[in-house]
């Protein structure tokens, strides 16, 4: 009797987040994969039929879609262990002993709990031809650079902006992590004369194998859905060099109001995080094997 109640409030308790769940990801999850095959426009809902794969041709027949597309891989490709190798060497560093350790921690940590919105207009300011970072590049004698408005530059500045911002959460995840290794495994290894990079590949990475894989996972989905910080920085330019998957979708489904195609659009996003995010766990389960040994 006492574990059936105890079932019956297990099951009260997860209710409200399926019905969450249900309500605003997997229906609206079924629907846009069900509009992919349709040519639903929004100013006209009751005229919807059935078109095929038509959404699809046409979407991989746009060039500005396939720009989009090798944007956010490029994103993704550059920002992913980026962002991950500077939280980790961060974590490291504040894991140490030193003076107002808690201060630092803190101060780092609070730029990640700060608005998007907030840190891509200050960014923008920073960078603008006649901001502070064009006055520090004269005051050392360099030449003044373009950044958001070189189609070479722009998508490297958001990424360096984006890493900025979220290099305080992923440190505290790191810093967890690395509270439970074993002190008495760095210390063997300094009597062995291990140096830092040695301790760092054979104590470290394994010892937060667990956190990284958790990171690396949520940093990959995160990044395919970029789309704030190149929307408020530089609107997808200059030259579509800044354009993104997510904007595509936005301009189609939001502006232009093509609700079949900004469906097809959408539907290609789950696929290739579900791929690559399998691949990256087969890479580290492999990892795992092989350290093992």
């Amino acid at each position: 009797m006492k574990h059936r109640k105890e079932t019956v409030l297990a099951y009260l308790f997860i209710i409200p987040a399926f019905i969450f769940l249900g309500t605003f990801v997997i229906y609206p999850s079924i629907m846009n994969f069900i509009y992919a095959f349709t040519d639903f426009y929004l100013l006209t809902p009751e005229s919807v039929s059935f078109v095929g794969l038509d959404n699809f041709r046409f979407m991989f027949g746009d060039p500005r879609f396939l720009v989009a597309l090798k944007n956010t891989l490029y994103y993704v490709a550059v920002y992913v262990p980026t962002q991950i190798l500077v939280a980790l060497l961060v974590a490291v560093l504040m894991n140490q002993r030193f003076a107002f350790r808690g201060l630092v921690r803190t101060i780092i940590f609070s730029v990640s709990v700060l608005p998007m919105v907030a840190i891509a207009n200050l960014w923008k300011m920073l960078v603008a031809p006649d901001g502070y970072f064009n006055f520090f590049l004269k005051i050392l004698g360099l030449p003044p650079q373009p950044f958001l408005n070189s189609p070479d530059q722009a998508m490297n500045v958001i990424i360096a902006m984006t890493v900025w911002q979220g290099v305080g959460g992923q440190m505290i995840l790191f810093l967890a992590g690395l509270q439970d290794i074993p002190r008495s495994l760095y210390e063997a290894a300094e009597v062995d004369g291990a140096k830092f990079f040695h301790k760092m590949i054979y104590i470290t990475i394994p010892g937060l194998r667990n956190v990284l894989n958790f990171i690396l996972v949520t940093t990959l989905i995160g990044a395919f859905g970029i789309f704030l910080q190149p929307y408020i920085m530089t609107g997808g330019g200059p030259r579509d060099s800044t354009l993104t998957i997510m904007m595509t979708f936005y301009e189609t489904g939001f502006i232009y109001k093509d609700v079949g195609l900004a469906g097809a659009i959408m539907s290609i996003y789950f696929p290739i995080v579900l791929v690559l995010s399998l691949l990256q766990r087969k890479i580290v389960g492999e990892e795992r094997q092989v350290i093992v040994e």
